[in-house]
């Protein structure tokens, strides 16, 4: 016991201490890895038209579910005075916040949006502009606060970097209902439920970017890696579909995906984007459903949904063939594939798909 308590305390410690500096993704509490550039280039003879855009909400507090859970799990555990005062310090910081997004997380979604703008300049600059010289674009959250304020935040970095945008935006409980069920399972039971308590404190700090309010460093590389496993299990055992039909709770957001695609690209709805604003529940299942590669239980959780997780599909149009439609898909920003489908075009290491047989492809799951 005595041994066990030294291992909780030093990952404590380290999360703590270490900050950015963290040597593996912290499941969902990860911070969003924002990529170094946002150069685009479209393929030759094709032009940018449109984006549709699903993601998580930015970094934020514990939720009342998770911080009642993690005091009640330690407040029945004999710790090392240390942690009781770590645990405290950070339990103050949260109370009356829970479940908001923190500062850090508006931060990631200005970021992303921002980026957005410059990567496509001719999306979000003339292509699409109305009579009053605005770019349209649409945005949509469910109605947890902390998806509404990732989308006004989103949108700030948006029109930032592109003042020509006007959004038209909306939080619906029957949006959230309807594309964010998520994946049901029973019920995770961990060996060391103190350590998932811990954690939960610990990862939290980073995404409030208080994670240096301790300086103490004991563990090493393969302890972290140990415990992480088991952790990772715990968010992976909520998140992750294990067959298409778990998968298929994505499926209502997966054909609002499809069928605004088509609205814009014929002209019926002159949208240069669709952005949507949830959480990991919908997230997971969502990238599962579509095939996209690292989707699945050998891969890490926080690779594949950190704080402010997004997916986007670019649509290019041919400057020859307007019915002539490629899609390129981003994960966090980067580039990224469907294994089981056969890309159209390759270019700089980036695969394009033609529309219509992902779309063929997509309704078929």
């Amino acid at each position: 016991m005595k041994v066990f308590k030294t291992i909780i305390l030093s990952v404590l410690l380290f999360l703590l201490a270490n900050g950015g500096e963290a040597l593996f993704a912290q499941a969902v509490y990860t911070l969003y890895p924002a990529p170094t550039t946002t150069v685009d280039v479209a393929p030759d003879g094709y032009r940018a038209v449109y984006v549709s855009h699903f993601g998580r909400h930015g970094s934020r507090f514990l939720t009342k579910r998770e911080e009642r859970s993690a005091y009640k799990t330690l407040s029945n555990t004999e710790l090392p005075q240390a942690v009781k005062e770590a645990v405290d310090s950070l339990r103050r910081i949260t109370l009356g916040h829970e479940g908001e997004l923190s500062e850090l997380g508006a931060r990631e979604q200005r970021g992303i949006g921002g980026r957005m703008a410059k990567r496509l300049p001719e999306l979000f600059g003339t292509s699409l502009q109305d009579t009053s010289g605005m770019t349209k674009i649409r945005a949509r959250s469910s109605v947890i606060g902390r998806c509404k304020a990732s989308m006004r935040s989103f949108l700030e970095g948006m029109q930032a970097a592109a003042p020509g945008i006007k959004e038209s935006t909306s939080a619906s409980l029957l949006t959230y209902r309807k594309f964010s069920r998520g994946v049901k399972h029973g019920k995770y039971n961990s060996g060391h439920p103190e350590l998932l308590a811990l954690a939960a404190y610990a990862w939290n700090a980073e995404c409030l970017g208080v994670s240096k309010m301790l300086i103490v460093r004991y563990f090493t590389r393969g302890e972290h890696g140990q415990m992480l496993d088991e952790l990772d299990s715990a968010f992976c055992h909520s998140l992750m579909p294990s067959s298409r039909a778990e998968a298929l709770c994505a499926k209502g957001l997966l054909r609002d995906i499809i069928s605004k695609a088509d609205a814009a690209l014929s002209g019926k709805r002159r949208y240069a984007a669709d952005l949507r604003f949830g959480h990991d529940s919908a997230f997971v299942p969502l990238g599962c459903l579509m095939g996209l590669d690292g989707f699945g239980r050998n891969n890490r959780i926080g690779n594949i949904v950190p704080m402010a997780a997004n997916i986007q599909l670019i649509f290019y149009r041919s400057d020859s063939d307007s019915s002539d439609i490629l899609v390129k898909i981003l994960h966090n920003e980067v580039a990224t594939s469907i294994p089981a489908l056969t890309p159209a075009l390759t270019k700089n290491s980036d695969q394009y798909y033609n529309w219509s047989e992902l779309r063929s492809f997509l309704l078929v799951n």
